[in-house]
């Protein structure tokens, strides 16, 4: 009897073992995916401080096709929040990226990484656009709260916070106050609520790290709006864009560029460092068709007025644009070499690369033409007009250098030389 007590003893404790470990394991993950960046202290419906952390080089990475589909909802201003989003859900890692697989009624992780996009980039949309909360900028964080916690306890959460009723007599002034508003205390009572909803009537309480990550019931995150925000970047936070109007980063001296571009700052050593200095912007050009439409570049901030005025002046000569080969920013290397490309650093754009090529060990002058570059003949080729538009505005020509002919290529600091 002893024996058998003392196998069912030590077979209990195995058991209690391997629960712990299993327990600790899961918790520990969550920690990893959801702790991230440095974590503040919550106790308050006062404003916050959010403390800055960098996006990853896999959320990077998706930055052009999550701003192509924000083009769908005339949204692209609102691309840092986005990637901010995703870089608090999945951290740009697997297809799921946005992690709203189970929104459409699937598996969690179940959908492709462009339907993710999709979606997630829909569910957003609507809720900026939501006629209770109604974003009206990048700026506007006391709407985009709101939109953000929606995102991730659903729309549920905006009908609550506008509901007067659960407002009673013993309310404080503040709760009058901040009715239809997001505050971090109406957060949690609507995490409490909702996790009693779909537990018969009683809320499930959170134990340990889940509980001081995720908040103190389960559903949801009633610190989401804390969490993405870590990662988000308005412009009016970025220390190094400041507005350079047209014209002036035309008339800096090629030996005073760099100057110009990083003040005293070392240049940017990776797509994570140079995104303080990125800006978005969208420009006019004439599509393929011949018709008057925008595009999107991003490029240096302290440029970005500098490319406005090129591509309306390119505009006003009527020369078509193809918006699928011509690209500004994207971090690389030259190919066939180990040095930074200028595009890394948002300085320089390639213009419809299959129509304007480059040709290696070449020291001819081919401003007339040469191989598959036609000016003149073919409607995409740059002419001398659009190449002078570009020296006027202190950039250079690719086909200017020596050695290699890079016909599609224009470079704020590139000098031929």
């Amino acid at each position: 009897m002893k024996q058998k007590i003392k196998g069912i003893a030590l077979a209990s404790i195995f058991a209690i073992v391997i629960i712990t470990i299993a327990v600790g394991s899961f918790m520990q993950s969550i920690v990893v995916v959801l702790s991230g960046g440095n974590e503040e202290n919550i106790s308050t419906d006062s404003e916050t401080i959010y403390d800055q952390s960098p996006l990853s080089e896999q959320v990077e990475a998706l930055r052009n096709t999550v701003l192509n589909e924000l083009g769908k909802y005339g949204k692209e201003a609102y691309i840092e929040l986005f990637l901010a989003v995703i870089m608090q859900e999945s951290g740009g890692n697997g297809e799921d990226v946005f992690q709203c697989s189970e929104s459409l009624g699937q598996a969690p992780n179940s959908i492709s990484r462009q339907q993710s996009i999709e979606h997630g980039v829909k569910v957003l949309c609507g809720y900026l656009d939501h006629e209770k909360i109604q974003v009206s900028s990048p700026e506007d964080l006391e709407h985009i709260k709101i939109a953000l916690q929606a995102y991730n306890y659903g729309g549920g959460y905006v009908t609550y916070i506008n509901d007067a009723n659960r407002i009673n007599g013993s309310s404080s002034k503040s709760d009058f106050d901040n009715l239809g508003k997001w505050t971090q205390s109406n957060a949690l009572d609507y995490q409490k609520q909702m996790s009693a909803k779909i537990n018969n009537g009683y809320p499930v309480q959170r134990t340990g790290s889940a509980a001081q990550i995720l908040g103190p019931y389960k559903y949801g995150d009633a610190y989401y709006v804390k969490h993405v925000l870590r990662y988000y970047k308005k412009s009016s936070d970025d220390g190094q864009t400041i507005i350079v109007k047209a014209g002036e980063a035309a008339n800096i001296p090629y030996e005073n560029k760099q100057t110009f571009l990083w003040n005293a700052n070392h240049v940017p050593a990776s797509a994570v460092e140079m995104k303080t200095y990125l800006k978005t912007i969208s420009v006019p050009i004439y599509d393929e068709n011949g018709n008057k439409t925008t595009m999107n570049l991003t490029v240096h901030a302290k440029l970005a007025e500098e490319f406005k005025s090129i591509f309306e002046d390119m505009a006003k000569e009527k020369f078509k644009i193809k918006a699928s080969e011509t690209c500004a920013y994207v971090w690389k290397n030259i190919i066939g070499t180990g040095t930074v490309s200028q595009h890394s650093y948002g300085l320089a754009i390639d213009i419809n690369w299959n129509d304007n090529p480059c040709f290696y060990n070449t020291n001819v002058d081919v401003s007339n033409g040469y191989g598959g570059y036609q000016p003149g003949q073919n409607q995409y080729s740059v002419t001398k007009k659009i190449i002078q538009i570009w020296k006027s505005h202190g950039f250079y020509w690719g086909g200017d250098w020596s050695g290699k002919k890079d016909t599609m290529h224009f470079s704020y600091t590139e000098k031929p030389g």
